[in-house]
């Protein structure tokens, strides 16, 4: 069992769904997702991703994470799909990976 400090809304396709986290560190070990949606989250600054399903790339739906300044990737996967929406101009974000 996944010890969670959030509540994850899953579909049966392998996608997912995380809205309202209140803290300001997400760290993602979800082993049977490969699509995740963050949204609503204002307080939020680091997505750390250590493990997604593999196979693909992560796919990631970032929603309203206006104090959002880092998005750290999981070294198996060779990339990612990453949508940001957000009602105001984005502050810089950092978004990383293994180094090649």
């Amino acid at each position: 069992m996944t010890n969670r400090n959030y509540n994850l809304t899953a579909d049966s396709a392998g996608g997912g769904c995380i809205q309202g986290f209140t803290g300001v560190e997400l760290v993602i070990d979800e082993p049977s997702l490969y699509a995740l949606d963050i949204l609503e989250a204002p307080r939020l600054e680091t997505i750390t991703i250590k493990n997604l399903a593999s196979g693909k790339p992560p796919h990631l739906v970032l929603g309203n994470l206006t104090a959002l300044r880092q998005v750290k990737l999981p070294g198996s996967h060779p990339g990612a799909v990453i949508h940001l929406h957000s009602h105001s101009a984005p502050a810089p974000l950092e978004i990383s990976g293994p180094a090649p």
